[in-house]
């Protein structure tokens, strides 16, 4: 952690570390529209300064499974893992005459209030941090909520208080029922509006690796469907009217990955068997 440099009574300032100088990176907290809570971050909150390195932590889950005779096994998980991050940063009372501060015109009490309600208020934010020396660069935007906030009083600096905070990604959960394939929810039903297709609603309900036209097979396998146009609304059907409600049922790929690992994991099984009684 960087030493905060101190007021001098003669210069103002006493030197400080050059990587206090000129735009760091710099941090905006800003609403979501439709998703920050009323009257949380009225206005853009932005850090008066990030201390120590900036990281970003993204987890790839995998299945792991194992055979009792061909060893280990692994598939990449459905869905995707939510991003963290922590920021270090500090308000001080003097901050109008702190010029290495990276938003010298944020006053200590805007931070710890709006801080404080953002977290209380466990309502989601963008969080966009950029680098204005590489042309605004982004280093990070995403949708978070604060899980904790740490304040920290350091012996001889009674103007500064430090603050740690974690954030996490934060995902709609509706978006991940209609995105995320069997992570979602599914198998689920559908309200059918006059424009829905079997296109359109493959689109919406299966993530990107199914096919437009293999999410529409699997919608109309499982609803009784004969053969029907992709982009042709339902309703044009003579079993269906607006309103009413069809499955939409587990991705195909999902099967078929299922379906494929056991048959793997079958033959594995046998040819360990067969090495068996051959030996």
């Amino acid at each position: 952690m960087p030493t905060v440099p101190l007021p001098d009574s003669t210069t103002g300032m006493q030197p400080v570390s050059s990587s206090y100088f000129g735009p760091g990176l710099r941090v905006r907290l800003s609403r979501v529209r439709g998703q920050t809570a009323r009257g949380i971050l009225t206005r853009p909150l932005y850090l008066p300064v990030t201390l120590g390195t900036f990281s970003v932590d993204e987890t790839f889950t995998h299945n792991d499974f194992e055979t009792s005779t061909a060893g280990e096994f692994s598939a990449p998980a459905p869905g995707k893992s939510l991003r963290t991050t922590d920021l270090e940063t500090l308000t001080i009372d003097w901050y109008r005459y702190a010029r290495w501060l990276v938003n010298p015109r944020v006053s200590p009490r805007r931070v710890r209030t709006q801080l404080l309600r953002l977290a209380r208020s466990k309502t989601p934010f963008e969080l966009l941090a950029i680098l204005p020396r590489m042309d605004g660069q982004e280093e990070l935007r995403m949708k978070a909520t604060i899980r904790s906030i740490g304040r920290e009083l350091r012996p001889g600096e009674a103007d500064t208080r430090y603050y740690t905070i974690e954030i996490k990604e934060w995902r709609d959960m509706r978006v991940g029922r209609r995105r995320a394939g069997s992570s979602g929810r599914l198998p689920m039903t559908h309200r059918l509006a006059a424009r829905d297709t079997l296109a359109s609603l493959a689109k919406r309900y299966y993530s990107s690796p199914v096919s437009i036209p293999e999410g529409a097979r699997a919608i109309r396998r499982a609803n009784g469907i004969g053969t029907w146009g992709l982009h042709t609304p339902l309703v044009r059907h003579k079993r269906f009217r607006a309103g009413d409600k069809v499955k939409i049922p587990v991705p195909v790929e999902t099967e078929r990955n299922l379906a494929a690992s056991y048959d793997a994991q079958a033959r594995a099984e046998a040819q360990g068997n067969r090495e068996l009684q051959g030996g």
